[in-house]
C-alpha cells in the first residue's frame, strides 16, 4: 500500500514536472507575443509620425497655396480696379478734350471776329 501511494505520489509529480514544462512554454510563447506586439505598437507609432509630418506638410502646402490664392485674388481685383479707373480717367480725358477743342474753335471765332472788328476801325480810320 506504500507503495502504491509512492507510485501514486511519483505520477503526481510527473504530471506536476510536466504541466511545469507547459506552463514555462506557454510562458515563453506569451513573452514572444508580448515582445511581437510591443514592436507591431512601436511601428504603429513610427506611422502615426509620419503620417502626422505628411499632413502637417499637405496643410502647410495648403495653406501657401491658399495664401497664393488669395495674393492672385488680390492682384486680379487691385487690376479691374485700376482699369475701371483708367477707362473713367479715359473718358474724363476725353469729356476734356472736347470741351477744350469747343473752346478752340470758340476762341478762334472770337479772334477773327476781332480781327474783323480791328479790320473795320483800321477801315475807318483811314
Amino acid at each position: 500500500e506504500l507503495s502504491d501511494k509512492i507510485i501514486s505520489l511519483q505520477r503526481k509529480i510527473e504530471v506536476l514536472e510536466s504541466n511545469d514544462q507547459l506552463l514555462h512554454a506557454s510562458k515563453v510563447e506569451l513573452q514572444n507575443q508580448v515582445i511581437s506586439l510591443r514592436t507591431e505598437k512601436n511601428n504603429i507609432i513610427r506611422s502615426n509620425m509620419e503620417l502626422s509630418d505628411k499632413v502637417d506638410e499637405l496643410m502647410r502646402n495648403r495653406s501657401a497655396h491658399e495664401a497664393i490664392s488669395i495674393h492672385n485674388d488680390d492682384k486680379d481685383r487691385i487690376i479691374r480696379e485700376k482699369t475701371e479707373k483708367i477707362l473713367l480717367l479715359e473718358e474724363e480725358i476725353n469729356k476734356l478734350t472736347r470741351e477744350l477743342e469747343s473752346m478752340k474753335v470758340k476762341f478762334d471765332m472770337d479772334v477773327q471776329h476781332l480781327k474783323e472788328t480791328l479790320d473795320q476801325h483800321i477801315i475807318i480810320l483811314q
